[in-house]
């Protein structure tokens, strides 16, 4: 159960990473901010994985190759894995190949 408490913990720091990695491209992603100083990062992933994925920084991302942008990247990746259901794993990669 440490383990999965040190993963969180990690994919915590990889949502906060987003906002500072934004910024470079002169975003602001203040409801995302919002989220994230009243939840910590996996909930607030579960909570936007039931959520309607058309968010504009999907279009932008994918434009810019910079999947890292947003939470679905991290949600499939397979440090994570173990912090989110196969369904959910499949409906962020959904969204990270189609979504805008």
């Amino acid at each position: 159960m440490a383990d999965l408490h040190r993963l969180a913990d990690e994919f915590n720091a990889d949502m906060w990473q987003i906002l500072e990695k934004e910024r470079e491209f002169g975003w602001c992603s203040t409801r995302f901010r919002e989220m994230l100083e009243t939840q910590r990062g996996v909930d607030v992933a579960h909570q936007l994985l039931k959520t309607n994925p058309t968010r504009p920084m999907f279009k932008e991302a994918r434009r810019l190759r910079r999947p890292d942008l947003v939470v679905e990247h991290y949600v499939c990746s397979p440090k994570y894995r173990d912090l989110f259901s196969e369904e959910e794993r499949k409906a962020a990669k959904f969204r990270l190949d189609y979504g805008d």
